[in-house]
């Protein structure tokens, strides 16, 4: 996860009392599609 989803993630979290587990999954899909993207992008341009 980028940095700034984590501190969120850990926020969230804390004020809403679900478990940082259950967060941390709802978000990795965000997470991966944000590398894929970047892998992505960084491949297209180097062509």
């Amino acid at each position: 996860m980028p940095p700034v989803m984590g501190a969120a993630a850990f926020i969230m979290a804390e004020f809403s009392n679900i478990p940082y587990k259950d967060i941390m999954l709802a978000a990795l899909i965000p997470a991966v599609s944000l590398l894929l993207r970047g892998l992505y992008d960084g491949a297209s341009r180097s062509r």
